[in-house]
């Protein structure tokens, strides 16, 4: 008897297409969402070596300090192999507005083999820049 469905199983096309469909919208979706996930994952690991850097120099300077009685006064820069990549710091050293403090600006930009440090500092943003006190 035609209509009569007793003893067949499965899906009818119209809800395979509908399956298909409905698939083919959330893949994309997915994937795209995976990709940004890979990207924020790569930028914070950055910051946060660049932020190691940073934290580094600064400390380098209030070694410095101690052990040498020396201040940075003007700037310095310089470039750094760290955790499988190239990166250019550059510090800054003036008198603060207090008296007997010196002020400390540094800054880590990410760079490359071929990159110039002059040309990264004029051309790019730092991905992190710190601000420490030395006294004089």
């Amino acid at each position: 008897m035609p209509g009569n469905r007793t003893g067949f199983t499965g899906f009818t096309l119209v809800e395979v297409l509908v399956a298909l469909a409905i698939v083919g919208l959330a893949l994309p979706a997915l994937l795209f969402y995976m990709a940004n996930v890979a990207d924020t994952t790569t930028y914070l690991r950055e910051k946060t070596v660049a932020q190691w850097i940073a934290s580094n120099r600064y400390t380098e300077a209030l070694l410095a300090k101690q052990l040498k009685g020396q201040v940075l006064e003007g700037s310095s820069m310089g470039r750094l192999d760290m955790a499988n990549g190239q990166w250019i710091w550059q510090v800054e050293g003036y008198e603060s507005e207090s008296e007997g403090i010196q002020r400390l600006d540094i800054r880590v930009y990410r760079g490359s083999e071929a990159s110039d440090e002059e040309d990264v500092i004029k051309q790019d943003t730092p991905l992190v820049e710190l601000l420490g006190l030395v006294e004089r």
